[in-house]
């Protein structure tokens, strides 16, 4: 993986958790034990997810350029799909507290893309070799 897709899944993932502490924190100060497990499991979905497809769509940038759209979109559309698939599964769920789960999941992904742009603005990764124009 490329060393700044690397630094990005560092970071964002570092301050994700961070987030997603803060949030869990919250939710269990406002919900008692549903809002601890909401709050956890919120926190675990988002990284999971932000995190397997940053790897993924890394692996194939370093492997084959050529196909990292392509992958990228698929990424993002089984993400999709298996989050659909959980919230289904969990929305009967008694033992955790929706509101505070859905403003996880919500703070951690707010969390992850302000990071992730953070990151790949301060890296300023060239594009284009400029020695190859001279």
């Amino acid at each position: 993986m490329p060393s700044n897709d690397s630094m990005v899944l560092r970071r964002a993932s570092a301050i994700t958790v961070a987030v997603g502490l803060v949030a869990t924190v919250i939710g269990t100060f406002v919900a008692g034990t549903q809002g601890l497990l909401a709050g956890v499991l919120g926190t675990i979905i988002a990284v999971g997810f932000f995190a397997t497809g940053q790897y993924v769509v890394g692996r194939v940038l370093q492997n084959s350029p050529d196909t990292a759209f392509l992958t990228a979109l698929v990424v993002y559309m089984v993400q999709i799909l298996v989050l659909f698939g959980l919230l289904l599964l969990l929305r009967e769920a008694t033992f955790i507290a929706p509101k505070v789960f859905a403003a996880t999941i919500i703070a951690c992904t707010l969390a992850w893309i302000f990071a992730s742009a953070l990151v790949t603005w301060r890296t300023k990764v060239l594009y284009v070799d400029p020695e190859a124009h001279k």
